[in-house]
Protein backbone atom coordinates (compact mmCIF):
# COMPACT_ATOMS: atom_id res chain seq x y z
CA UNK A 1 0.00 0.00 0.00
CA UNK A 2 1.32 3.44 -0.90
CA UNK A 3 1.76 6.17 1.67
CA UNK A 4 0.83 9.80 1.36
CA UNK A 5 2.92 12.17 3.41
CA UNK A 6 0.90 15.00 4.93
CA UNK A 7 2.47 17.93 6.73
CA UNK A 8 0.84 20.79 8.58
CA UNK A 9 2.37 24.25 8.73
CA UNK A 10 1.10 26.51 11.52
CA UNK A 11 -0.14 29.87 10.36
CA UNK A 12 1.76 32.95 11.57
CA UNK A 13 0.27 34.38 14.74
CA UNK A 14 0.37 38.04 15.71
CA UNK A 15 1.46 38.23 19.30
CA UNK A 16 1.15 41.68 20.92
CA UNK A 17 3.45 42.64 23.77
CA UNK A 18 3.55 45.24 26.50
CA UNK A 19 7.30 45.78 26.49
CA UNK A 20 8.78 49.25 26.79
CA UNK A 21 12.31 50.19 25.78
CA UNK A 22 14.41 53.34 25.93
CA UNK A 23 17.01 54.31 23.33
CA UNK A 24 20.28 56.18 23.82
CA UNK A 25 22.21 57.48 20.84
CA UNK A 26 25.46 57.42 22.82
CA UNK A 27 28.13 54.78 22.03
CA UNK A 28 26.64 53.98 18.65
CA UNK A 29 23.08 53.59 19.93
CA UNK A 30 21.76 51.28 22.65
CA UNK A 31 18.34 49.95 23.61
CA UNK A 32 17.49 49.35 27.28
CA UNK A 33 14.42 47.45 28.54
CA UNK A 34 12.23 49.47 30.88
CA UNK A 35 11.27 47.73 34.11
CA UNK A 36 7.81 48.68 35.34
CA UNK A 37 7.29 49.65 38.98
CA UNK A 38 6.36 46.65 41.16
CA UNK A 39 2.65 46.38 41.78
CA UNK A 40 1.77 48.71 38.92
CA UNK A 41 -1.46 47.91 37.08
CA UNK A 42 -0.71 46.97 33.49
CA UNK A 43 -2.63 47.62 30.27
CA UNK A 44 -3.76 44.79 28.08
CA UNK A 45 -1.10 43.90 25.44
CA UNK A 46 -1.85 45.46 22.07
CA UNK A 47 -0.64 46.49 18.65
CA UNK A 48 -1.76 49.12 16.08
CA UNK A 49 -2.30 51.53 18.99
CA UNK A 50 -1.01 55.10 19.25
CA UNK A 51 0.98 56.92 21.92
CA UNK A 52 1.97 60.50 22.70
CA UNK A 53 3.80 62.44 25.39
CA UNK A 54 1.64 64.37 27.84
CA UNK A 55 3.90 66.19 30.27
CA UNK A 56 6.03 63.55 32.02
CA UNK A 57 3.78 60.70 30.92
CA UNK A 58 3.43 58.56 27.82
CA UNK A 59 -0.25 58.14 26.99
CA UNK A 60 -1.28 54.92 25.22
CA UNK A 61 -4.57 55.00 23.30
CA UNK A 62 -6.65 52.13 21.89
CA UNK A 63 -5.26 49.30 19.80
CA UNK A 64 -5.89 45.68 18.91
CA UNK A 65 -5.16 42.52 20.89
CA UNK A 66 -5.58 39.52 18.54
CA UNK A 67 -4.53 37.19 21.38
CA UNK A 68 -7.39 38.26 23.69
CA UNK A 69 -9.03 35.32 25.40
CA UNK A 70 -12.73 34.71 26.11
CA UNK A 71 -14.38 37.69 27.74
CA UNK A 72 -11.53 40.02 26.81
CA UNK A 73 -11.98 42.71 24.14
CA UNK A 74 -9.88 42.49 20.99
CA UNK A 75 -10.40 46.10 19.90
CA UNK A 76 -9.70 48.52 22.71
CA UNK A 77 -10.98 51.95 23.74
CA UNK A 78 -8.95 52.50 26.90
CA UNK A 79 -6.29 55.11 27.63
CA UNK A 80 -3.31 54.42 29.88
CA UNK A 81 -0.48 56.64 31.13
CA UNK A 82 3.08 55.52 31.84
CA UNK A 83 4.85 57.83 34.29
CA UNK A 84 8.33 58.17 32.81
CA UNK A 85 9.81 59.07 36.20
CA UNK A 86 8.42 56.23 38.32
CA UNK A 87 7.81 53.74 35.45
CA UNK A 88 4.33 53.04 36.82
CA UNK A 89 1.16 52.61 34.75
CA UNK A 90 -2.27 54.00 35.55
CA UNK A 91 -5.51 53.96 33.64
CA UNK A 92 -6.66 57.41 32.52
CA UNK A 93 -10.25 58.17 33.46
CA UNK A 94 -12.14 59.75 30.58
CA UNK A 95 -15.04 62.14 30.95
CA UNK A 96 -17.36 61.17 28.05
CA UNK A 97 -18.19 63.63 25.33
CA UNK A 98 -21.00 66.11 25.99
CA UNK A 99 -23.29 63.91 23.89
CA UNK A 100 -22.55 60.99 26.23
CA UNK A 101 -20.38 59.30 23.62
CA UNK A 102 -17.49 57.23 24.93
CA UNK A 103 -14.26 56.62 23.09
CA UNK A 104 -15.05 53.87 20.55
CA UNK A 105 -12.82 50.81 20.20
CA UNK A 106 -10.16 51.94 17.71
CA UNK A 107 -7.06 50.65 15.98
CA UNK A 108 -5.08 51.80 12.93
CA UNK A 109 -5.96 55.44 13.51
CA UNK A 110 -4.11 58.75 13.39
CA UNK A 111 -3.16 60.63 16.58
CA UNK A 112 -1.23 63.86 17.03
CA UNK A 113 -0.28 65.85 20.13
CA UNK A 114 -0.78 69.62 19.99
CA UNK A 115 1.55 72.04 21.80
CA UNK A 116 -1.22 72.98 24.26
CA UNK A 117 -1.47 69.37 25.47
CA UNK A 118 -4.55 68.20 23.59
CA UNK A 119 -4.51 64.95 21.64
CA UNK A 120 -6.32 64.88 18.29
CA UNK A 121 -7.58 61.53 17.00
CA UNK A 122 -8.88 60.75 13.52
CA UNK A 123 -10.36 57.35 12.65
CA UNK A 124 -12.11 56.00 9.57
CA UNK A 125 -15.38 56.79 11.37
CA UNK A 126 -14.58 60.51 11.52
CA UNK A 127 -16.37 62.33 8.73
CA UNK A 128 -17.42 65.77 9.97
CA UNK A 129 -15.46 65.71 13.22
CA UNK A 130 -12.29 64.69 15.03
CA UNK A 131 -11.99 63.34 18.56
CA UNK A 132 -10.06 65.40 21.11
CA UNK A 133 -8.63 64.28 24.44
CA UNK A 134 -8.11 67.26 26.75
CA UNK A 135 -5.90 66.23 29.71
CA UNK A 136 -6.41 67.74 33.14
CA UNK A 137 -3.74 69.87 34.77
CA UNK A 138 -3.08 67.01 37.18
CA UNK A 139 -1.83 64.91 34.27
CA UNK A 140 1.47 66.74 34.33
CA UNK A 141 0.63 69.27 31.63
CA UNK A 142 -1.79 72.11 32.19
CA UNK A 143 -4.04 72.72 29.22
CA UNK A 144 -3.97 76.38 28.29
CA UNK A 145 -6.89 78.68 28.92
CA UNK A 146 -7.00 79.42 25.19
CA UNK A 147 -7.51 75.76 24.40
CA UNK A 148 -10.27 75.41 26.96
CA UNK A 149 -11.96 78.55 25.70
CA UNK A 150 -11.78 77.41 22.07
CA UNK A 151 -13.42 74.09 22.91
CA UNK A 152 -16.30 75.88 24.62
CA UNK A 153 -16.49 72.97 27.06
CA UNK A 154 -17.06 73.97 30.70
CA UNK A 155 -16.58 70.42 32.03
CA UNK A 156 -13.68 69.56 34.30
CA UNK A 157 -11.62 66.43 33.76
CA UNK A 158 -11.14 64.12 36.75
CA UNK A 159 -7.72 64.47 38.41
CA UNK A 160 -5.15 62.88 36.14
CA UNK A 161 -7.86 62.19 33.57
CA UNK A 162 -9.07 63.77 30.37
CA UNK A 163 -12.19 65.15 28.72
CA UNK A 164 -13.25 63.46 25.50
CA UNK A 165 -14.77 65.86 22.98
CA UNK A 166 -16.26 65.42 19.56
CA UNK A 167 -14.90 68.48 17.72
CA UNK A 168 -16.67 69.56 14.53
CA UNK A 169 -14.42 70.24 11.54
CA UNK A 170 -15.07 72.44 8.52
CA UNK A 171 -14.03 72.82 4.91
CA UNK A 172 -13.53 69.96 2.45
CA UNK A 173 -13.36 66.63 4.30
CA UNK A 174 -10.84 63.80 3.80
CA UNK A 175 -13.46 61.07 4.21
CA UNK A 176 -12.61 57.64 5.55
CA UNK A 177 -9.06 57.34 4.24
CA UNK A 178 -7.37 57.77 7.58
CA UNK A 179 -7.39 54.09 8.47
CA UNK A 180 -3.66 53.25 8.54
CA UNK A 181 -2.71 56.80 7.59
CA UNK A 182 -0.05 58.87 9.33
CA UNK A 183 -0.55 62.25 11.02
CA UNK A 184 2.20 64.75 11.78
CA UNK A 185 1.97 68.21 13.35
CA UNK A 186 4.03 71.21 12.33
CA UNK A 187 4.25 74.36 14.44
CA UNK A 188 4.93 77.34 12.21
CA UNK A 189 5.44 81.05 12.57
CA UNK A 190 3.44 82.70 15.32
CA UNK A 191 2.92 79.37 17.08
CA UNK A 192 0.17 78.22 14.71
CA UNK A 193 -0.13 74.44 14.50
CA UNK A 194 -1.29 72.41 11.53
CA UNK A 195 -1.91 68.69 11.35
CA UNK A 196 -1.00 67.03 8.05
CA UNK A 197 -2.26 63.66 6.80
CA UNK A 198 -0.87 61.97 3.73
CA UNK A 199 -2.15 58.81 2.05
CA UNK A 200 -3.97 56.04 3.88
CA UNK A 201 -6.20 53.07 3.23
CA UNK A 202 -10.00 52.99 3.38
CA UNK A 203 -11.77 49.90 4.67
CA UNK A 204 -12.18 48.80 1.06
CA UNK A 205 -10.94 50.03 -2.30
CA UNK A 206 -7.66 51.56 -3.50
CA UNK A 207 -5.28 53.49 -1.27
CA UNK A 208 -4.80 57.24 -1.42
CA UNK A 209 -1.92 59.51 -2.43
CA UNK A 210 -3.44 62.83 -1.36
CA UNK A 211 -2.27 65.32 1.25
CA UNK A 212 -4.54 67.14 3.70
CA UNK A 213 -3.98 69.85 6.30
CA UNK A 214 -6.08 70.56 9.38
CA UNK A 215 -5.74 74.06 10.83
CA UNK A 216 -6.05 73.24 14.53
CA UNK A 217 -7.03 76.81 15.40
CA UNK A 218 -10.12 76.96 13.19
CA UNK A 219 -10.49 73.15 12.88
CA UNK A 220 -10.74 73.51 9.10
CA UNK A 221 -9.57 70.85 6.65
CA UNK A 222 -7.97 71.79 3.34
CA UNK A 223 -6.76 69.47 0.62
CA UNK A 224 -3.33 70.47 -0.65
CA UNK A 225 -2.21 70.11 -4.25
CA UNK A 226 1.59 70.33 -4.10
CA UNK A 227 3.76 71.01 -7.12
CA UNK A 228 6.15 68.28 -8.20
CA UNK A 229 5.66 64.56 -8.87
CA UNK A 230 2.97 63.03 -6.66
CA UNK A 231 4.36 60.20 -4.50
CA UNK A 232 2.92 56.70 -4.77
CA UNK A 233 -0.21 55.89 -2.78
CA UNK A 234 0.48 54.09 0.49
CA UNK A 235 -0.56 53.35 4.05
CA UNK A 236 1.19 52.54 7.35
CA UNK A 237 4.17 54.79 6.61
CA UNK A 238 6.09 56.89 9.15
CA UNK A 239 6.51 60.65 9.31
CA UNK A 240 8.14 63.56 11.09
CA UNK A 241 8.46 67.36 10.94
CA UNK A 242 11.77 69.18 10.95
CA UNK A 243 13.52 72.43 10.04
CA UNK A 244 15.86 70.75 7.55
CA UNK A 245 18.58 73.29 8.25
CA UNK A 246 16.30 76.15 7.18
CA UNK A 247 15.98 77.66 10.64
CA UNK A 248 12.19 77.46 10.31
CA UNK A 249 10.62 75.06 12.79
CA UNK A 250 8.53 72.38 11.13
CA UNK A 251 9.02 73.69 7.60
CA UNK A 252 9.62 70.24 6.11
CA UNK A 253 7.71 66.99 6.48
CA UNK A 254 9.42 63.66 5.91
CA UNK A 255 7.59 60.42 5.08
CA UNK A 256 9.32 57.02 4.83
CA UNK A 257 8.18 53.61 3.62
CA UNK A 258 4.68 52.21 3.91
CA UNK A 259 2.86 49.70 1.71
CA UNK A 260 0.59 49.75 -1.32
CA UNK A 261 -1.48 47.19 -3.18
CA UNK A 262 0.75 45.64 -5.86
CA UNK A 263 -2.20 43.34 -6.60
CA UNK A 264 -5.67 43.39 -5.09
CA UNK A 265 -5.25 42.64 -1.40
CA UNK A 266 -1.47 42.04 -1.71
CA UNK A 267 0.61 44.53 0.27
CA UNK A 268 3.94 45.59 -1.21
CA UNK A 269 6.24 47.58 1.11
CA UNK A 270 8.30 50.56 -0.04
CA UNK A 271 11.61 52.05 1.05
CA UNK A 272 11.41 55.52 -0.49
CA UNK A 273 11.85 58.83 1.33
CA UNK A 274 9.37 61.62 0.60
CA UNK A 275 9.81 65.28 1.48
CA UNK A 276 7.27 68.08 1.52
CA UNK A 277 7.93 71.81 1.91
CA UNK A 278 5.08 73.41 3.88
CA UNK A 279 6.15 76.94 2.84
CA UNK A 280 6.28 76.41 -0.93
CA UNK A 281 3.70 73.59 -1.12
CA UNK A 282 6.06 71.35 -3.09
CA UNK A 283 7.11 67.71 -3.08
CA UNK A 284 10.92 67.61 -3.04
CA UNK A 285 13.49 65.10 -4.20
CA UNK A 286 15.36 63.39 -1.38
CA UNK A 287 19.07 62.70 -1.68
CA UNK A 288 19.58 59.67 0.53
CA UNK A 289 23.01 58.87 1.95
CA UNK A 290 24.15 55.95 4.08
CA UNK A 291 22.59 52.52 4.49
CA UNK A 292 18.90 52.76 3.74
CA UNK A 293 16.33 50.62 5.62
CA UNK A 294 14.81 47.79 3.61
CA UNK A 295 11.21 48.16 2.36
CA UNK A 296 8.75 48.00 5.27
CA UNK A 297 5.62 49.35 6.82
CA UNK A 298 4.35 49.79 10.38
CA UNK A 299 7.76 50.95 11.64
CA UNK A 300 8.14 53.73 14.21
CA UNK A 301 10.02 57.01 13.90
CA UNK A 302 10.22 59.57 16.70
CA UNK A 303 12.32 62.72 17.31
CA UNK A 304 15.66 61.96 18.92
CA UNK A 305 16.29 64.11 21.98
CA UNK A 306 19.38 66.23 21.48
CA UNK A 307 20.73 69.46 22.94
CA UNK A 308 18.37 72.31 22.05
CA UNK A 309 15.56 69.92 21.09
CA UNK A 310 12.61 69.47 23.45
CA UNK A 311 11.48 66.27 21.72
CA UNK A 312 7.95 67.61 21.43
CA UNK A 313 7.62 66.48 17.83
CA UNK A 314 6.58 69.94 16.62
CA UNK A 315 9.28 70.10 13.97
CA UNK A 316 12.15 71.59 15.96
CA UNK A 317 14.38 68.52 15.61
CA UNK A 318 16.28 67.23 12.60
CA UNK A 319 17.24 63.80 13.97
CA UNK A 320 14.94 60.83 14.41
CA UNK A 321 15.27 57.23 15.53
CA UNK A 322 13.62 54.72 13.18
CA UNK A 323 12.98 51.18 14.41
CA UNK A 324 11.33 47.96 13.35
CA UNK A 325 8.41 47.43 11.03
CA UNK A 326 7.59 44.46 8.85
CA UNK A 327 7.31 43.07 5.35
CA UNK A 328 3.60 42.17 5.52
CA UNK A 329 3.12 38.51 6.45
CA UNK A 330 6.75 37.72 5.58
CA UNK A 331 9.22 39.18 8.08
CA UNK A 332 9.30 41.41 11.17
CA UNK A 333 12.33 43.69 11.64
CA UNK A 334 14.25 44.67 14.77
CA UNK A 335 16.86 46.98 13.24
CA UNK A 336 17.37 50.62 14.19
CA UNK A 337 18.50 53.66 12.18
CA UNK A 338 19.28 57.30 12.94
CA UNK A 339 17.62 59.56 10.37
CA UNK A 340 19.31 62.96 10.03
CA UNK A 341 17.79 65.62 7.80
CA UNK A 342 20.18 68.24 6.38
CA UNK A 343 20.27 70.82 3.63
CA UNK A 344 22.52 69.97 0.66
CA UNK A 345 23.19 72.30 -2.30
CA UNK A 346 20.16 74.39 -1.42
CA UNK A 347 17.88 71.36 -1.58
CA UNK A 348 16.37 69.40 1.27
Amino acid sequence: MGHLKVSFTPQPRRGPTLEAWTFSAADGGRWHPLEYAPGSSLPQPRLTSQAALVGDELWLVGGWDPSAGPGMPQFLNDVWALDLRSCSWRRVQLEPAAEGQELPPISRFALAALPDGRLVLHTHRCDDHVLVLNPSAASGLAVTTAAATMSGDPRQAPPGGAILSRQSVYGALPGEEQQQSEAVTSTGAGGSTALYMYGGAPQSGPMYDDLWMLDTGSMTWRQLHPEGPTPHARCSHISGACSGGSGVTGRYLIFIGGSYYALTGQLQPRDDVILYDTQTNRWLEAEVEGTQPSPRNAAIMVPLRTKGCDNSGDGGCDRFVLHGGWWPFVETYDDTYIVTVTSVDGRK
